[in-house]
């Protein structure tokens, strides 16, 4: 079985703004998404996927950790720019809003960008539900 790391490291976490988290992901040339028609780019779906795990880690360090956070819709995402195989690109997310806790589940909004050496490549607003799995420890979990 394939486990895909979105994040290979936590440059940055600040709770006291926004929260934000930036993490560095390097995409290999020798990943499985370059084996299909654009195998000069990291393909979009994959650049958002890395915003919005960004987003989900956030989410249980500015938390208590009883909650699992699941993304839930990506809105107004623009694309301007390429990925290519081998470079390092920067996610930094910041979160902006949330639910009253229902209890069972609350509801969280944030902002994601992308860059690559500086230089622009994606920016979306991200909402995930978050969800109290009774004897879950998100943190633990995630440590593992």
């Amino acid at each position: 079985m394939m486990r895909y790391q979105f994040a290979d490291r936590v440059l940055a976490f600040d709770a006291a703004r926004g929260p934000t988290m930036t993490v560095a992901k390097m995409f290999p040339a020798t990943d499985d998404c370059f084996t299909g028609p654009e195998l000069d780019a990291v393909p979009v779906s994959l650049l958002v996927e890395t915003v919005a795990m960004a987003g989900g880690h956030l989410i249980v360090r500015a938390t208590a950790g009883d909650r699992l956070p699941l993304l839930l819709k990506v809105e107004d995402a623009i694309v301007s720019g390429r990925v290519r195989p081998g470079e390092t690109v920067t996610a930094t997310v910041t979160l902006r809003g949330r639910t009253e806790d229902a209890g069972v589940a609350a509801a969280v909004g944030a902002e994601g960008e992308l860059s690559v050496s500086g230089s622009f490549v994606l920016r979306c607003r991200l909402l995930y539900a978050c969800v109290r799995v009774p004897g879950l420890n998100v943190r633990e979990a995630i440590a593992s």
